[in-house]
């Protein structure tokens, strides 16, 4: 005698598998509720294209990325700060990481210079939001430190990659080796703040809103 395929529906493997769940969930909800994420929750970089103002679109990305290492040295020192305070065992790395930065942004200054440029108007900004930032995820203990490292960098680096890709279509020469000569540095932030206990679970909505600040006065700076 046959037997009927019916009660495969009352199958809770078969309700719960794969082919059921595409079967039933549209693509496009699928991207809305699932969304692909970068690593440690950011979003999106910007892409770069050529600037419609005045000012061409390589003068503003070393113009903003001066800025950014003003505020990455700010974030620096308000965790020396705290931390000298609270922890000191971490303080050697982090001022480690501050000269990285202030060789930065000293790297950037030149070459803005050197074009006759001026400091970005998101400058203060990126000094005022590093140095809160940095105060906050320093009250957070080491993990917060290293969630905020882990943040910030992961934003920079996807952009530095997309500005080295921009700077070699415009052969830029002197801009994308000034770029080029900060990335393995920046690199190295991030992955050590991934290691060293950023990547807590517990930290994931504090990470999620340090890379959108960062993002967002990224995107102010090149406006």
């Amino acid at each position: 005698m046959m037997r009927s395929n019916c009660g495969a529906s009352h199958n809770p493997r078969f309700l719960f598998s794969p082919v059921m769940f595409n079967a039933f969930v549209d693509t496009r909800l699928k991207r809305q509720c699932f969304p692909p994420k970068l690593p440690c929750e950011c979003p999106r970089p910007m892409k770069y294209k050529d600037s419609t103002a005045s000012l061409d679109t390589a003068r503003k990305i070393l113009k903003v990325n001066h800025a950014g290492e003003f505020g990455a040295i700010n974030i620096y020192r308000s965790q020396i700060f705290v931390s000298r305070l609270l922890r000191k065992d971490y303080v050697p790395l982090l001022e480690s990481f501050m000269e990285d930065e202030k060789r930065h942004m000293n790297r950037f200054w030149e070459e803005i210079q050197r074009r006759n440029g001026i400091k970005c108007k998101s400058y203060w900004l990126c000094g005022a939001g590093g140095w809160f930032m940095g105060f906050i995820s320093a009250l957070l203990g080491k993990s917060g430190v290293m969630a905020c490292t882990w943040a910030v960098e992961s934003v920079v680096v996807s952009h530095l990659k997309n500005q080295l890709s921009y700077l070699e279509s415009r052969n830029d020469l002197a801009a994308y080796e000034t770029v080029q000569s900060i990335l393995e540095d920046e690199e190295n932030h991030r992955d050590t703040g991934r290691v060293e206990g950023g990547s807590a679970l517990l930290y994931g909505p504090f990470r999620w809103m340090i890379g959108l600040f960062t993002e967002g006065v990224i995107r102010f700076g090149m406006r």
